[in-house]
């Protein structure tokens, strides 16, 4: 299947990788509900490679390794992973993707 979109990795999550000494960002897509109840879908992102890669597209961009579930529907262009930072905890979180039930 043809990747029609790129990876944007904003600096600030950048600076935070570094503080952390990782080089990874992976991007899982977990489904959640069934049965009686509604689908939804959330994800998840870890800053360790995945044990099965099979199930990710992987891409190489500012010296990090971005492995993205195969499942994502990514909608724009770009999938851009920004910092979002509350009082004591930052968070990495994707754009571009379309969460079915979100």
């Amino acid at each position: 299947m043809k990747i029609n979109y790129k990876i944007r990795i904003d600096d600030n999550v950048l600076s935070y990788l570094e503080k952390k000494k990782r080089k990874v960002i992976t991007l899982t897509i977990n489904k959640s509900g069934g049965g009686c109840c509604p689908t939804i879908e959330v994800y998840d992102i870890d800053l360790n490679q995945p044990s099965n890669i099979e199930f990710y597209n992987k891409f190489e961009i500012d010296d990090v390794t971005v492995f993205v579930n195969k499942i994502a529907r990514v909608t724009a262009p770009i999938l851009r992973f920004s910092l979002q930072k509350s009082l004591f905890v930052s968070s990495i979180i994707p754009s571009g993707l379309s969460l079915k039930g979100h």
